[in-house]
């Protein structure tokens, strides 16, 4: 039967299903005794045994003292075999540990090194799982109360070895993807070894593996001014490449990048020039007005050509986040911020600060107004150079915001000259950029204001519009918007339903299913969720382009890769059409099959591989996992999903 002698914490000894701990054993001598016997690592002989015990002047009845001592052990360590020579030996040179016993700290450094080797061969997990233990061990585990002098060098061995541990540890969560475990650990040894350098080193490290420059910037300036004001000295050349390799080739903030302009920008001149005149500070703008009256666009043109935002320029779409908890982690996985312990606000907040002037734009905010308003307001005292930009239905009433309304467009005016409204503006250009002409003679003109009217002066109801007048004229889609409509729908609605109505049956079909599909997706995922039935996914693209002229999708056409999307009110459209057309659960079941398949069979696998198409698609995951809450998908399905996320979920906190 194999036994342990365990001296980190509780002292004890153990089998496999036994073990005798602490005042077991006996007193304070017992205790000690074992712990030299076990740290000796050979014979120690009777005197030396002895002076541990008891100290330099031994007492005249020590040798009978010190038999009664080892007796003792032996006799409390029967019960599990440790007695006679069982666990302590007696040799002709003193006392010794029986052959075969362990000892933990023994075994702690046995385990750090076969991690060490383990890491060499790229075999991260297991690395994990040995060093993960060691590393939660300490020095002042060791005999705690003890304060003799010939423990110090033992604790420094088990606090030496414990940073060791934690430094694989660091490594190995890292190169698995784990970045909030290896941040975690590095932490950790930075608070129980704030003076040793190795330790703000594997911090560095790992947030530069997790992608977190200013959290990497952070990490130095504390150890640097730590060691200044504590020990006045500077950190080390090693720390300093560290530090400078952690900020070399990081990529700027691009992952929020501004939508691009693929049309004309019509009107608004007068709110345009108060709105740059207000991004000229920093502090909060929102734009408040209806759906589809043209706040995200105005937002857009401002961000593209209003003020000097050296530090860049942020587009965080979140019509789609409907918990105001999410927001503030949304807004950082969307900039690309990597997730830490310390919160996404303030994570956030690190991150913009070094950055300079930066310009931040949050659209779609009215879903989750206290989210956005409690993150803004955090944000803006942490960072003083921030301009935030918000468009909503409704302000977000944080103090200090500045409001500016978007009406809508003003309406042509019979017996003027139509080309200055703009209005008429829109329509024409919309209609030229799709390769028609639009004519303003007289006779086309009470037709034109009529339809001005329809549209109520919403730019996405006359873009809609516009795309249906490229397949017939001004006075046709008049007597079709005309046609049988539902009571309880006007304007944008009504329109949007009448260009609906001009779909055949697979492009609208494509249309409904691209409701389950929240914010910016590329092809391959259109074609799995949206094809299915007469609908081959090789005929998808001409149906997404078709789609795309009426403006029902929006397309952006930057990089090797397009994206798709829908507006958020034709997409609230989609997604009524679905549970019209009884397909909403059929729908969000090809979305739950394209997600699986991106994830591998085994859910113990590290989710670097797939980790950045899944966060490209995590408002689709969202929204299937709120259908499943709602009963809307197959609940067994999503939680089938969820527990292969898992490791997901666990890196990017």
């Amino acid at each position: 039967m194999s036994m342990r002698v365990d001296l980190l914490g509780t002292v004890a000894v153990c089998t496999s299903d036994a073990a005798v701990r602490g005042h077991e054993l006996g007193g304070r001598r017992a205790l000690v005794a074992l712990a030299a016997l076990a740290l000796a690592r050979r014979p120690v002989a009777a005197d030396a045994l002895a002076r541990v015990i008891w100290g330099e002047q031994l007492p005249p009845t020590w040798t009978v003292g010190l038999r009664g001592v080892v007796r003792g052990l032996r006799l409390a360590c029967a019960p599990i075999g440790g007695g006679d020579q069982r666990l302590i030996a007696t040799t002709p040179s003193g006392y010794c540990l029986a052959d075969g016993v362990e000892v933990d700290v023994d075994c702690g450094a046995d385990q750090v090194q076969r991690a060490a080797a383990l890491l060499e061969q790229g075999r991260h997990q297991q690395v994990v799982e040995l060093a993960a233990p060691v590393s939660q061990f300490s020095g002042d585990q060791l005999l705690p109360g003890e304060e003799a002098d010939w423990l110090a060098p033992h604790r420094r061995a088990v606090d030496a070895n414990a940073l060791r541990a934690v430094q694989l540890v660091v490594q190995a969560s890292g190169m698995l993807g784990h970045h909030h475990d290896a941040i975690s650990s590095a932490h950790r040894a930075v608070e129980a070894y704030p003076f040793d350098e190795s330790t703000h080193r594997a911090l560095i490290a790992a947030l530069d593996r997790a992608g977190d420059r200013a959290g990497a910037v952070r990490a130095y300036e504390q150890c640097r001014t730590l060691l200044g004001e504590q020990l006045g000295i500077d950190p080390s050349a090693e720390t300093v490449e560290v530090y400078l390799q952690a900020l070399k080739d990081q990529p700027g903030p691009t992952a929020a990048r501004v939508p691009a302009v693929t049309s004309s920008f019509v009107g608004r001149e007068g709110e345009l020039a108060a709105l740059t005149n207000s991004l000229a500070t920093t502090g909060l703008t929102t734009l408040t007005g209806k759906g589809g009256v043209g706040k995200s666009r105005l937002a857009l043109r401002a961000a593209t050509r209003c003020g000097d935002f050296a530090g860049g320029r942020l587009w965080v779409p979140l019509a789609q986040v409907v918990q105001d908890e999410l927001v503030a982690a949304s807004v950082a996985m969307t900039i690309g911020v990597a997730l830490g312990a310390g919160g996404p606000e303030a994570v956030l907040a690190d991150h913009l600060a070094p950055l300079g002037r930066v310009l931040l734009v949050l659209d779609g905010c009215e879903s989750v107004v206290d989210g956005v308003a409690s993150l803004v307001t955090g944000l803006l005292a942490r960072v003083p150079s921030l301009t935030v930009l918000a468009t909503s239905r409704v302000p977000l009433s944080v103090e200090g915001e500045q409001l500016l309304a978007v009406d809508p467009l003003p309406a042509p005016v019979a017996g003027s000259d139509l080309i200055e409204n703009s209005q008429v503006r829109l329509l024409v250009d919309r209609v030229r950029e799709a390769g028609g002409d639009l004519a303003l003679d007289d006779s086309v003109a009470p037709h034109l204001i009529a339809l001005c009217r329809r549209c109520g002066g919403v730019p996405l109801a006359l873009e809609l519009v516009a795309a249906q007048l490229a397949a017939m004229p001004v006075g046709d889609l008049l007597d079709h918007l005309s046609g049988p409509t539902r009571l309880e729908e006007e304007g944008l609605r009504a329109i949007a339903r009448s260009s609906y109505a001009l779909l055949d049956d697979d492009e609208a079909a494509v249309f409904r299913r691209f409701g389950v599909l929240d914010g910016p997706v590329g092809l391959p995922l259109v074609r799995e969720v949206v094809s299915g039935g007469p609908i081959a996914p090789l005929r998808v693209v001409r149906i997404l382009r078709e789609l795309a002229a009426r403006g029902m999708v929006s397309v952006d056409r930057r990089g090797p890769r397009w994206r798709y999307e829908q507006d958020d009110d034709l997409h609230s459209f989609a997604r009524e059409l679905l549970v019209e057309h009884d397909e909403e659960k059929t729908a969000f079941g090809r979305l739950a099959d394209a997600i699986r398949a991106r994830l591998p069979d085994d859910a113990r696998a590290a989710p670097a591989p797939f980790r950045a198409e899944i966060t490209e698609l995590l408002g689709s995951i969202r929204s299937l996992f709120g259908a499943a809450l709602g009963a809307r998908a197959e609940v067994d399905r999503c939680q089938e999903l969820a527990f292969r996320l898992h490791r997901y979920f666990a890196t990017t906190n």
